[in-house]
């Protein structure tokens, strides 16, 4: 059930099934927003001692970094697939559309690829979360 519905999201988000587990790429997403995110929830001790902050003693902050640099990395290189493919067929109204297409049809000065790659790199936390709901949900009600 679980693969089904991440095949569903990757299919409508990206065109293709993304979260296939066989697939280095999807290995390489989930290993970067799975450590971004255990560091990020990590306890912080510079977060109660503001003067440690710059210093970073537990290397939180260079670690959530490193982890999202990363993931960034994978969806540039999603959307600059894309943009490469959009271009040799001229005509962006050829084929089916996904959420990646929607986002690129948007662009503008305001609307830009950094933009496009963060909104893209918030969808594995809105399923993730989603999935905790539902099972705290399945076992409170």
């Amino acid at each position: 059930m679980v693969h089904s519905t991440l095949s569903l999201l990757g299919n409508m988000a990206f065109g293709k099934d993304m979260f296939d587990p066989h697939s280095p790429a999807f290995q390489e997403f989930k290993d970067g927003i799975g450590k971004f995110a255990a560091h990020a929830t990590a306890p912080n001790l510079a977060d109660s001692l503001p003067f440690l902050q710059r210093l970073d003693p537990q290397g939180v902050v260079r670690n959530t970094t490193i982890h999202m640099k990363r993931v960034f990395g994978i969806l540039d290189k999603f959307i600059e697939d894309r943009l490469a493919k959009r271009s040799k067929t001229m005509d962006s109204n050829d084929g089916p559309k996904d959420l990646l297409d929607a986002l690129l049809d948007m662009r503008s000065d305001e609307f830009t690829l950094t933009n496009i790659r963060v909104y893209l790199s918030v969808i594995p936390f809105i399923i993730s979360s989603r999935s905790i709901y539902l099972g705290i949900d399945g076992i409170l009600f």
